[in-house]
């Protein structure tokens, strides 16, 4: 079981989870800051392999297998898993990333679009934000109460 406390700055760590393979470069930019801000303004840190990794020209850019690697080392340190499904389109790295994650207890919240017509994902975890827009999304984080963050007891051995 995972119980949070906040004692002053940045005391949870998250890791942000999204689609990135067909997703325009603008929109993750501006999805993907969007929420690490909102993250960060609830005292949370954030990784995230689109914004933390330099991924600014090709000579910069990792491989599929490098970014997988630097997203499972962080998820090894991070409180919980931030998962955007923002489209019903599956992504193999995302669905890996939660795999990693709930293989290894991390708890996932999973930010749902209100377009999604159905995913495995939100029967995966009780911690849910719906949203329509990327303003929803910044008040659903900022209204959601990740002091208590658990690990589904359904999804540990």
């Amino acid at each position: 079981m995972w119980c949070f406390c906040f004692l002053g700055g940045f005391i949870i760590k998250a890791v942000i989870s999204y689609k990135y393979t067909d997703t325009s470069i603008v929109e993750l930019s501006t999805v993907l800051s969007a929420i690490r801000d909102s993250l960060n303004k609830a005292s949370i840190s954030t990784y995230c392999v689109f914004l933390d990794e330099d991924q600014s020209d090709a000579s910069c850019q990792k491989s599929y297998s490098e970014n997988m690697k630097a997203a499972f080392d962080n998820i090894n340190k991070t409180d919980f898993l931030f998962v955007v499904k923002h489209s019903n389109k599956c992504s193999e790295g995302m669905l890996m990333e939660v795999g990693y994650a709930l293989a290894n207890n991390k708890p996932m919240v999973l930010a749902l679009h209100n377009n999604i017509r159905k995913t495995f994902l939100s029967e995966m975890t009780n911690h849910i934000i719906n949203y329509d827009s990327i303003e929803s999304l910044k008040i659903g984080i900022d209204n959601f109460n990740f002091q208590d963050i658990e690990m589904d007891d359904d999804f540990i051995d």
